[in-house]
């Protein structure tokens, strides 16, 4: 056999190998496409397609789906160590299908995993407890499924978890104290379950917290004061609760910016405390009983009766007393803060204008009295707001009449506008400005001088006026270089006649000018 034969038999072999028998993989392990998996955590994956075609899913993966392309995975050395599975779009693992039925048992085998993301499907029944093999996890999210029961002891065997999300299920019972041995947890979510009894103390061993949601459940009490150990804590979600004090070691959490103890049975003064957490861009107290201080050893604010009590006290003769503490004034960083729907009285406080970041300012349904403060004219950032429902006096700054709404105004005095200014409905306006837009009605069927066009108004002067197409008749008034403050004139598409009055150039404010 000549050398060159040898070669050619040579290659042809190795070739014959390379397509007929693939990678040489450990005992254990199967070859797909050139790679080496661990079959045991293959079969792991099959099983959750599997159980996927039982039931009522209308949107299950589908059933000859390899196990290899269930979500998004990470395998290393040949065991899977990432599984990401959630029709969520806020999850670069997003699936176009959903999980669902029992979670198998079998997945505690996959004793290499360290991160296990499988929030927003429907999985139902309990969290199978081989899950506590799974000692390498570090990342643990089951929120937004249907799982019940108690949450599981030996979730405290997990200690190398970080991330812990159990939220939007319907787990019962108390908050078990295992959890106090995850003392490296960052994110804690409990919320959206039926969980009862009071918030834990150990709570303050975790003190490496960044984000705690408790929201949602039925806890009940006062909050403890351990939560004043969290001194890493950013988020803090405990509305819709019963929640009934808040410590005044909440002062120590001053690395929070978003707080939520909205929805509770929260009464008396609102704790001046948190005004030195100055970090705060997002404060949510609505829906308690601040403002009411009735409270006495015979009262139980966890009675049914008790806040229809404080209610009628606060409405009734003797008011209530409990006002904004001015600590909140310090916040200077809040885009949002919700008091509404408590028993809040007293005048809103001048230093309000110092919240200059405001986006969001919700005051109504509370006893608020005397006329706001003229500083509230400082946030010219609001997009949305609510003083609704209150005893605020007229006249109302400019800035925010959009948002007042129904005010019980019988115990104010008549609204007093500065000179040039007069009244319509609790608004002053400036009599010249009103003056030239009654000249402007003559000559259409419009009724009323507000009615005319498009009309923005800033202070009681009017800045913005359009009645373009309102088929005015009549010769431009030499008044309308009164408008000095005006910015944006449109007067086209009308039948105006007569020359354009030299006293528009009085206008020296406007920034567009429409004539055609």
């Amino acid at each position: 056999m000549n050398f060159r034969y040898k070669i050619i038999l040579l290659l042809i072999n190795i070739s014959f190998m390379s397509i007929g028998w693939g990678q040489d993989c450990d005992e254990g392990y199967t070859d797909i496409d050139g790679q080496c998996y661990y079959q045991s955590d293959l079969d792991v994956l099959q099983h959750f397609i599997d159980n996927s075609q039982e039931g009522e899913n209308e949107n299950p993966p589908p059933s000859d789906s390899s196990p290899i392309d269930l979500g998004k995975q990470e395998w290393e050395d040949g065991r899977l160590i990432r599984l990401c599975s959630s029709p969520s779009e806020e999850l670069d693992c997003q699936t176009t299908y959903e999980l669902n039925g029992e979670i198998p048992s079998e997945i505690g085998t996959l004793t290499n995993l360290s991160y296990l993301e499988l929030g927003s499907n429907q999985f139902s029944g309990q969290i199978p407890s081989e899950i506590g093999n799974l000692t390498k996890l570090t990342y643990l999210n089951l929120s937004h499924n249907q799982l019940t029961g108690q949450i599981p002891s030996w979730i405290g065997t997990l200690t190398n978890l970080n991330f812990l999300g159990l939220g939007s299920n319907q787990f019962s019972g108390q908050i078990p104290s295992w959890i106090g041995n995850l003392i490296n947890l960052r994110t804690l979510d409990l919320s959206l379950n039926q969980l009862t009894g009071q918030i834990p103390t150990w709570i303050g061993i975790l003190t490496n917290l960044t984000t705690l949601r408790f929201n949602g459940n039925e806890l009940t009490e006062e909050i403890p004061s351990d939560i004043g150990n969290l001194t890493n804590l950013e988020r803090l979600y405990l509305n819709n609760n019963q929640l009934t004090g808040v410590p005044y070691e909440i002062e120590s959490l001053t690395n929070l910016y978003y707080l939520d103890l909205g929805s509770n049975k929260l009464i008396g003064d609102i704790p001046s405390e948190i005004g030195n957490l100055t970090n705060l861009t997002y404060l949510y107290l609505y829906y308690n009983q601040f403002g009411c201080n009735i409270v006495e050893d015979s009262e139980d604010p966890e009675d049914p009766e008790f806040t229809d009590n404080c209610e009628e006290f606060c409405n009734g003769s003797n008011g209530c007393t409990g006002e904004i503490p001015f600590e909140i004034g310090n916040l200077t960083n809040l885009t949002t803060l919700d008091l509404s729907h408590n028993q809040l009285a007293g005048q809103i406080p001048s230093w309000i204008g110092n919240l200059t970041h405001l986006n969001f300012l919700e005051l109504g349904s509370n006893l608020f009295s005397e006329e706001i403060p003229s500083e509230i004219e400082n946030l010219t950032n609001i997009i949305y707001g609510d003083l609704s429902d209150n005893q605020l006096c007229p006249p109302y700054p400019y800035n925010i009449q959009d948002y007042i709404g129904q005010q019980s105004t019988e115990g104010c005095p008549e609204a007093i506008c500065d000179e040039g200014y007069f009244n319509d409905n609790d608004v002053c306006y400036f009599q010249s400005d009103w003056d030239l837009l009654q000249i402007l009605i003559d000559g259409s069927d419009v009724l009323e001088p507000l009615e005319l066009g498009f009309q923005e108004w800033k202070y009681g002067r009017l800045t913005t006026l359009d009645v373009g197409t309102e088929s005015l008749n009549i010769e431009i008034p030499s008044e309308i270089g009164n408008l000095t403050n005006l910015t944006q004139l449109w007067l086209h598409n009308n039948q105006l006649t007569g020359q354009i009055p030299s006293e528009i150039g009085n206008l020296t404010n406007l920034t567009q000018l429409w004539l055609h």
